[in-house]
């Protein structure tokens, strides 16, 4: 029993990552529970096979309520996940990709056929600069800027082109998996929109609690 809501209780913490980047006091919030946590969202774009897959990384304190086999987030933004690519495309000196939650989104996570679970109603807005984060301004522009809607992850199976990947729980590592597809919008930039908007790509969200006994 210890160990299932052990379980139980670091699923519900996995969609939080829409949790607000400044304190939550900052915002008039009620926090009742919140807990840190780390997340990674991977986008493999399975039409392209010489394409990397991208990784952003960021973390932060969330705040939800629980109900009925569900959780709602309470935060109005999620951590800021950051991408600097390595090896960015010619022409360009850096690429860096960012990824926030679009505010006055709820998403929520169901577990009421359990162990499955589904993550629903996450709006991500992405924006791509030209240059790394270490020489981004606040006021520069972004070359592409598009938001991927309604996004749903879950723990099953999901197979996108024939390029298949499945979540897990891992309540050992206090770590879950989830995994979802989406269809890149169009966008002005000329590269972008010739060679990967309508594409479809593949979601791994993987989302781990901070041990609050770490010190």
């Amino acid at each position: 029993m210890h160990m299932k809501k052990t379980l139980i209780f670091g699923i519900t913490c996995l969609i939080f990552f829409v949790c607000a980047t400044e304190s939550f006091a900052d915002h008039g919030m009620n926090c009742e529970h919140s807990i840190d946590i780390g997340m990674e969202l991977t986008a493999r774009f399975v039409t392209l096979p010489d394409a990397p897959p991208m990784t952003a990384e960021g973390d932060g304190k969330v705040c939800y309520e629980l109900g009925e086999k569900m959780a709602v987030l309470t935060g109005s933004s999620m951590p800021r996940l950051v991408h600097n690519s390595i090896d960015p495309p010619a022409g360009l000196e850096g690429l860096t990709v960012i990824l926030e939650g679009m505010p006055g989104t709820t998403p929520v996570v169901s577990w009421h056929k359990f162990p499955e679970v589904k993550l629903s109603g996450v709006d991500i807005r992405a924006r791509a600069y030209e240059q790394g984060t270490a020489m981004l301004p606040d006021d520069v522009e972004a070359i592409v800027d598009i938001i991927m809607s309604n996004l749903e992850f879950t723990t099953e199976r999901v197979e996108v082109e024939g390029v298949s990947s499945e979540g897990l729980l891992d309540p050992e590592q206090m770590r879950v998996l989830l995994v979802g597809e989406a269809k890149l919008p169009h966008h002005s930039y000329p590269v972008y929109d010739e060679w990967l908007a309508g594409q479809p790509i593949l979601l791994e969200l993987v989302v781990k609690m901070k041990n609050p006994y770490d010190k």
